[in-house]
C-alpha cells in the first residue's frame, strides 16, 4: 500500500476502533426503486466469502474500470444517472479472493477496480467511458497520481466484443483530440475474467468517511489534476 493510502486508511481505522463499527456492509446491488426494473431481485449485501461477482440479468449490464484508487472511481461513477450500484474490488490477476494487503503490494497481478452495474435503457456504456476518462490521468503509466505500481494503473476491462469496440473507439477519440499532447495515452484495454469484491471497509468509503476521503482525494493530486484538465466544476467529490 502506498503511503497516501496507508495514512488515510490508518486514520479511518483508528476512528472505527474508537467509536465502534456502526457501518453497514455495502449492498452488492443497492436498491434504487426508481431505476431498477420490476423483475430485479432483492438487493444483496457483498458476499462475506467475497466470491467472484456474477453478471446481473438484462436490462442491467456491467462495466469494469480500473482507475487507481477504487474509492475515487466508486465516488465518480455512483453519481451517474442510470448507474444501479458500484462495487470496489480487484481484477486482472490469477489469485482467487485476493486480500487487500496482497493486492496493494503488487504481488498478485490484480488491479484495484470497480464493478459498475448500470441500466442499459437509462445510461450507455459510452457515457460511462466518458466519466472514466474524466476521472483519471490517462497518460500516467506507472499508477494513478500518488498511488504507484501495476496494481494502480488505469485500464478498461471489456466483457464483450461490443464493449471492446466502444472502448477502442473512445480511446481513439481521446487520442485524436490531442488533449494531453505531447504525452502519450497509456491506459490499456484488457479482456475481463473475474472480479473479486474488496473487503467491506473499502465499500462506500467516500460516503462513510467523507473528511478522510476528501483529504486523500486532494492530497493525492487527483482533484487538482481533474480540475486543471476538465474545468473548475469537475473533480469535486462533495
Amino acid at each position: 500500500m502506498k503511503w497516501f493510502h496507508l495514512i488515510f486508511l490508518g486514520v479511518a481505522l483508528c476512528c472505527l476502533a474508537a467509536f465502534g463499527p456502526g457501518v453497514a456492509p455495502k449492498k452488492a446491488l443497492r436498491e434504487k426503486p426508481q431505476k431498477a426494473p420490476s423483475s430485479q431481485p432483492a438487493p444483496k449485501r457483498a458476499a462475506p466469502s467475497r466470491d467472484a461477482l456474477v453478471l446481473p440479468q438484462p436490462p442491467l449490464d456491467v462495466a469494469i474500470f480500473a482507475g487507481g484508487c477504487f474509492w475515487c472511481m466508486e465516488s465518480a461513477l455512483e453519481k451517474v444517472p442510470g448507474v444501479f450500484s458500484v462495487i470496489s474490488g480487484y481484477t486482472g490477476g490469477p489469485e482467487e479472493r485476493p486480500a487487500y494487503a496482497d493486492v496493494a503490494s503488487g504481488k498478485t497481478g490484480h488491479q484495484e477496480a470497480v464493478w459498475v452495474v448500470f441500466h442499459t435503457e437509462q445510461v450507455s456504456f459510452d457515457v460511462l467511458l466518458e466519466v472514466f476518462w474524466r476521472n483519471i490521468d490517462p497518460t500516467q503509466g506507472n499508477g494513478q497520481f500518488a498511488d504507484l505500481g501495476p496494481q494502480y494503473i488505469a485500464s478498461i476491462f471489456v466483457r464483450t466484443p461490443e464493449q471492446r469496440e466502444r472502448a477502442t473507439k473512445s480511446l481513439a477519440t481521446l487520442t485524436a483530440s490531442k488533449k494531453f499532447a505531447p504525452l502519450k495515452i497509456t491506459t490499456t484495454i484488457k479482456d475481463f475474467d473475474k472480479f473479486w469484491p474488496a473487503e467491506t471497509y473499502h465499500q462506500d468509503y467516500y460516503r462513510l468517511h467523507p473528511e478522510v476521503y476528501d483529504r486523500y482525494y486532494e492530497a493525492s493530486g487527483r482533484g487538482p489534476f481533474i480540475r486543471q484538465h476538465w474545468g473548475a466544476s469537475q473533480g469535486k467529490q462533495k
